[in-house]
């Protein structure tokens, strides 16, 4: 069955990583991540899945603006959304199925 799982994420600082259902024909999918915020202070990756498929791990990176990025993470993913919250600014990416684009 395919439906919207939501993820709590718990920290802006580096990465966190999900066990996600994703059918490997949605694996080079865009549209298949959002991320938004559940209330200040609080962002939450959605993600649609296939909940008969195997879980991929998928990983979120925030970075804020003007951080530096470690060399080690030049491909960083999918870019996500760009959030603004108290004045700081974050971009969001996502790599998932062994793949980061």
């Amino acid at each position: 069955m395919r439906t919207i799982f939501k993820y709590p994420i718990r920290s802006f600082f580096g990465e966190e990583t999900f066990q996600i259902p994703l059918s490997p024909a949605d694996e080079r999918m865009s549209n298949l991540f959002k991320v938004g915020w559940v209330k200040p202070g609080l962002l939450a990756l959605w993600c649609r899945v296939d909940t008969e498929a195997p879980t991929r791990a998928i990983t979120v990176r925030i970075f804020g603006t003007g951080e530096p990025i470690p060399e080690s993470e030049y491909d960083l993913g999918l870019w996500l959304t760009t959030l603004e919250e108290r004045g700081l600014v974050w971009h969001v990416f996502v790599s998932y199925g062994g793949c980061r684009t």
